[in-house]
């Protein structure tokens, strides 16, 4: 808007030029007759360039407006963009935090709960989250398993029997000796220890 009006104010002020050009040249021609072929095709000459001038101005305006409205496109696909990383990011906050194994596909059940209302808010992704734990508690480790409890391989607490020790040093000989004799070794071991 503010360059539409200063190509209006620079364009009025020519056009203001151009009249008092072609009233001075009508009252000079009143004046003297011999000035009355020059002085129509010097004010015409002006008037033209004028208009060209306008004209240009107008197609800068055009071009301008354009633009703008090309780059507020832009700037409001950039803020979507902005909107949807930050909501990602504090679905993977809370679904680690709520203890997610899967977090590739409990983000994507829960950004599919989430798109139902458009731009999701704080507490709505929260709602979202304890829905999903609520709904799929196979994605969620339960809150033993999850503060360091007993797993298959995780250590007990309790020592390694000497049978267990002998059945781990022969497969560690038998798997970097690769001799025959040594992996039958660990083979009547580990069938032992059955």
């Amino acid at each position: 808007m503010t360059e539409q009006a200063a190509v209006q104010e620079t364009v009025q002020p020519d056009a203001e030029d151009i009249a008092a050009e072609i009233e001075s040249a009508s009252t000079a021609s009143d004046a003297n007759p011999a000035s009355i072929s020059s002085a129509p095709s010097t004010v015409i000459a002006e008037a033209r360039r004028y208009r060209k001038r306008a004209q240009a101005a107008e197609k800068a305006v055009e071009e301008l407006k354009s633009d703008l409205a090309e780059r507020q496109k832009k700037l409001s696909e950039h803020e979507q963009t902005i909107a949807a990383l930050r909501s990602r990011q504090k679905i993977d906050e809370l679904l680690l935090s709520a203890g997610a194994i899967d977090l590739e596909a409990a983000r994507v059940l829960a950004q599919a709960e989430l798109a139902k209302d458009g731009q999701p808010s704080d507490s709505d992704i929260e709602q979202a989250v304890g829905e999903l734990r609520r709904r799929k508690p196979f994605l969620f480790r339960t809150r033993a398993t999850h503060a360091g409890g007993g797993g298959a391989l995780s250590p007990k607490g309790q020592e390694i029997s000497p049978q267990q020790n002998a059945l781990t040093q022969a497969a560690t000989e038998a798997g970097s000796t690769g001799k025959r004799g040594d992996v039958l070794r660990y083979l009547r071991l580990r069938r032992g220890n059955a």
